[in-house]
């Protein structure tokens, strides 16, 4: 049975498409499948278009009152009709008439005016201030006015120099010229003496020199001595000698003995740790010792060769430990 039926559909179909009535059948079939793609893109295209006129119109409308800003027309807007003025007619000037003729007026000369006098030259300013003639702010250049520096003394009788300007001004200087240039006010400092100090600077007594005792081996004979003396006013002072007898430093005056005996130690000390030098003056010279604020004369000698002598016999024997008190 089913195999009558479909014997029977191929023969009907077969019998459609067989002949000219067939390619017409599907030359109509083709035209309508093709008009209904046509018109399917035709319409999605026209959706597409107006979504996305719609998007934009949406998008646009939260702008809408800002600065003035509207939406645009859909209807073209009508371009006005151009407004042709009319030309002015031209205006015609009449000519002038010719004024009348006049006879010119006699020309007056006039007498040559004086010449004037020549005013006198102002003396030339010297560049250099002083208290006669200090420099106002208008005498000279600024690079001919600003003087030294150097030799600037504070305030000239009724002017004062400003350093920010350059020049002089007449009156009293600023606060802020006197905290930059014036000279600072001299600051009084009392300065307290040490008592175990030198006493005022004076001549040096005469020493009485060294007394010797007949007691056999003496250790000056080797190594040296300090002999301390003291005057009528109770002043000590003290002397180095070497092993032959030789003065070699002379002290200034002390107020007691034991200052005296004090500056004895602070003399070695400055032997060892000390800068000599020799120096001469008129003929005369000296070695000099400098440790810190202390300065040591050696005695005077007659030749450079006599004070460097010296100095090395004080660098040699001044560490000697024989201290005595000439009575």
């Amino acid at each position: 049975m089913l195999n009558s039926f479909q014997n029977l559909f191929a023969f009907n179909i077969a019998g459609i498409f067989d002949g000219m009535v067939g390619y017409i059948v599907i030359g109509v079939v083709a035209a309508v499948i093709l008009l209904g793609i046509i018109l399917a893109i035709v319409s999605g295209v026209k959706g597409k278009k107006e979504k996305d006129d719609d998007e934009t119109t949406a998008f646009l409308s939260e702008y809408v009152g800002q600065d003035g800003f509207e939406l645009p027309s859909e209807e073209p807007a009508e371009t006005p009709a151009p407004v042709l003025e009319e030309a002015p007619a031209p205006v015609l000037e009449e000519a002038p008439a010719p004024a009348p003729t006049e006879a010119p007026a006699p020309v007056l000369e006039e007498a040559p005016a004086p010449a004037p006098t020549p005013e006198p030259a102002p003396a030339p300013v010297s560049a250099v201030p002083s208290e006669e003639n200090p420099i106002a702010a208008d005498t000279l250049p600024i690079d001919q006015r600003q003087g030294d520096w150097s030799n600037y003394d504070g305030e000239y009788d009724g002017y004062y120099y400003d350093p920010i300007d350059v020049c002089y001004y007449e009156g009293k200087a600023p606060v802020y010229v006197q905290k930059m240039y014036l000279p600072p006010v001299e600051r009084v400092v009392r300065k307290i003496k040490n008592p175990a100090a030198p006493l005022t600077e004076k001549a040096k007594e005469t020493r009485v020199g060294i007394k010797r005792k007949n007691t056999g081996l003496d250790m000056s004979d080797i190594y040296g001595q300090y002999i301390i003396e003291h005057n009528a006013e109770g002043e000590y002072y003290f002397t180095l000698y070497s092993n032959k007898e030789v003065t070699l430093y002379e002290s200034h005056n002390y107020a007691n003995e034991q200052f005296c005996r004090d500056a004895i130690k602070r003399f070695k000390k400055h032997v060892i740790a000390g800068t000599f030098d020799i120096v001469g003056k008129d003929g005369v010279f000296n070695y000099v010792l400098t440790r810190k604020l202390n300065t040591y004369t050696g005695p005077d000698k007659t030749s450079r060769e006599d004070a460097e002598a010296s100095r090395k016999g004080t660098k040699y024997f001044a560490q000697t430990d024989v201290v005595r008190v000439q009575e």
